[in-house]
């Protein structure tokens, strides 16, 4: 049960935006140095690096949780663990002000507010190609790496999987990393963000993208869009779609900690 209750509260905060600086900007940024260090000053091949940037913080957080429970106050590293690895309210923010910049035509603007929220090293530029249907393929793989695939790995194993999704996200966008040629954390998140995905929208075009875990794609398939004639009537839809994603993920992962409980 604190489990499920410390859930409704985040949710409460992300969905509504409650915070204006979110504690998972700060808990991302740690994160990064840690894995820069790791990259910095230990050579190790691809599974041993990401066993010690990824798996040591999880297994922290496993015996933060085993000790507290005992103690009876899993219920606030519960809270606090989901404060810092869910980017709800990062997503919320940043979403909306894409997908308001895109569909006021202020490519500028989208571009700056992309780049913000874009860890990867390929920056979203302001061309004529491809500029829409990459801006709402970047915000449906946030919503993938910075909600729903959290919220799949905090139903799995508690405060330790979302730990270990955060991290792991983290590992694959930094500089020094090596990376897996099989990342089963990734690989279930990507499958349950795409089904999601396919629930809140046009189920058979966006199942098709399963094979590839490639949540982005399967999001713009889902919203009956085609990248290659986006309109702007196209982004609020769009813009919807990814809010259906959103709560039903959010129901889904409610229903999951019932059924653990």
């Amino acid at each position: 049960m604190s489990s499920l209750l410390a859930f409704s509260i985040i949710f409460i905060v992300g969905y509504y935006v409650l915070l204006d600086e979110d504690p998972y900007s700060w808990w991302v940024t740690k994160l990064q140095d840690w894995v820069n260090w790791i990259g910095g000053h230990i050579s190790f091949s691809a599974l041993p690096a990401w066993c010690i940037a990824v798996g040591f913080p999880a297994v922290i957080a496993l015996m933060l949780d085993i000790l507290l429970h005992n103690l009876y106050l899993d219920f606030f590293l519960n809270l606090t663990v989901l404060f810092l690895c869910t980017g709800m309210t990062s997503f919320m923010r940043y979403h909306h002000q894409i997908i308001n910049a895109v569909y006021a035509n202020d490519s500028t603007q989208a571009a700056k507010i992309a780049n913000q929220w874009n860890l990867r090293r390929q920056q979203v530029e302001d061309s004529p190609d491809h500029f829409v249907p990459r801006l709402l393929g970047l915000c449906a793989l946030r919503l993938h790496e910075d909600v729903l695939a959290v919220l799949v790995w905090y139903a799995l194993l508690g405060p330790a999987g979302a730990v270990l999704a955060t991290a792991n996200y983290v590992y694959a966008h930094s500089e020094p990393a090596e990376p897996l040629e099989f990342n089963l954390v990734d690989m279930v998140a990507a499958a349950v963000s795409i089904i999601v995905v396919s629930i809140s929208g046009n189920m058979g075009p966006a199942l098709g993208q399963l094979s590839g875990l490639r949540p982005d794609k399967a999001a713009l398939a889902a919203g009956d869009i085609d990248p290659q004639r986006i309109s702007l009537e196209d982004v609020p839809k769009f813009g919807k779609l990814l809010m259906r994603a959103f709560v039903i993920g959010s129901i889904g992962t409610a229903v999951l900690l019932l059924l653990f409980i």
